[in-house]
C-alpha cells in the first residue's frame, strides 16, 4: 500500500510532465499494483481452511494476474520500445548537418534579391555570413513557434548569423490590426532597436491587440506603411507563399525540417560556413 503513492506520481509525472511513457516504470508499476491487488484478496480464516489450500490459491492468483497482464503488456511494451528506437534512429538522421544543406541547396531562390534594411527589423551580427530572413504576420498562429526558435538562437548564436524578420501584412488596408502592429513594430525600430524587439516579443507572449497597443500605441507615420509595401512586393518576388516562412542564405528553408531542428543544427551550419569560406580565402587566385 506504501507504493501507491509512488506509482500515482510516477504516472502523473509522465502524463502531465515528460508527456512521454516509460514502458519499465508502467511495467514495474503494474507488477506493484497486481502484488497489492493480490494481498488484498479477502482470505479465510486459518480455522476454516487448510493453509497449504490458502496458500497454493493465492500463489496461483498471483501468478495468473502476473501471466495475465505480462501477455497484456508485452506487445505495448514492445511497440513502445520499437517505436521510440525509430524515432531516435530518424531524428538522428533528420539532424544531420549535410542532409540539411543539401536539401536547403535545392531550394534556391532564383535571382534572389536582399530585402532594403529600412522595410525589415535585423538583429543579430550584421557582418555573418549566414544571412537568415524570416517572413511573418502578427495574427499568425504558427509564427510564435518561430518566433521563439529564432529567439532562443539568436541568446546562443547571436554572433553567428544575421536575422531579417520581414512583415507580410495585408497593404490593401493600413487600418487592419496586423499591419498597424507590424507598422508600429517598425516604427520603434528606427529610433531603439531593443525597444522594437522587446515590443515584438510581447506580441507574440500575449497576442491581446487591446492590451498591447494601449502600452505601445498605434502608427504615427505614413513611411511605415510604404516600408510594408516595400516588404510585401518583396515576399511575393522572393515566391514566399505564406506566413512564417524562412530563407537561408537566399535557399528556402526545406520542407523536410521543422523550425525546430534548427537549434541543434545552427552550431554545425556556423562551422560549415566558416569552413566554406576558409576555403574560399586560401584557394589560389585564378590568372
Amino acid at each position: 500500500a506504501a507504493s501507491v503513492p509512488l506509482i500515482a506520481y510516477s504516472v502523473y509525472v509522465q502524463a502531465f510532465q515528460l508527456k512521454k511513457w516509460c514502458p519499465l516504470c508502467l511495467t514495474i508499476a503494474a507488477t506493484l499494483l497486481i502484488m497489492l491487488a493480490t494481498a488484498l484478496i479477502p482470505t479465510l480464516p486459518l480455522s476454516l481452511s487448510l493453509p497449504p489450500t490458502l496458500y497454493l490459491a493465492k500463489a496461483l492468483s498471483i501468478f495468473a494476474l502476473t501471466f495475465t497482464g505480462w501477455k497484456l503488456l508485452k506487445p505495448v511494451i514492445q511497440n513502445a520500445l520499437t517505436a521510440e528506437d525509430l524515432s531516435v534512429d530518424f531524428m538522428r538522421f533528420k539532424r544531420t548537418p549535410s542532409l540539411f544543406t543539401d536539401l536547403l541547396g535545392k531550394g534556391m531562390i532564383k535571382q534572389f534579391k536582399k530585402l532594403d534594411e529600412k522595410a525589415c527589423l535585423t538583429f543579430g551580427n550584421r557582418d555573418s555570413i549566414i544571412e537568415i530572413y524570416t517572413a511573418t504576420n502578427p495574427l499568425c498562429g504558427h509564427c510564435n513557434d518561430t518566433f521563439k526558435v529564432f529567439d532562443q538562437l539568436l541568446r546562443t548564436h547571436g554572433k553567428d548569423f544575421k536575422l531579417n524578420i520581414v512583415f507580410s501584412v495585408p497593404t490593401t488596408d493600413p487600418d487592419s490590426e496586423a499591419t498597424q502592429i507590424a507598422r508600429r513594430i517598425l516604427e520603434y525600430y528606427k529610433t531603439d532597436t531593443r525597444m522594437a524587439y522587446e515590443a515584438l516579443k510581447a506580441w507574440y507572449d500575449n497576442k491581446d491587440a487591446e492590451v498591447w497597443q494601449a502600452r505601445h500605441g498605434k502608427p504615427e507615420t505614413e513611411a511605415s506603411f510604404k516600408m510594408m509595401e516595400v516588404s510585401k512586393a518583396w515576399c511575393m518576388a522572393s515566391d514566399i507563399p505564406g506566413t512564417p516562412s524562412t530563407i537561408i542564405n537566399g535557399c528556402h528553408y526545406p520542407e523536410e525540417f521543422d523550425i525546430e531542428d534548427l537549434l541543434y543544427l545552427m552550431g554545425d551550419l556556423v562551422e560549415m560556413a566558416r569552413e566554406s569560406e576558409s576555403a574560399k580565402e586560401s584557394a589560389p587566385a585564378m590568372a
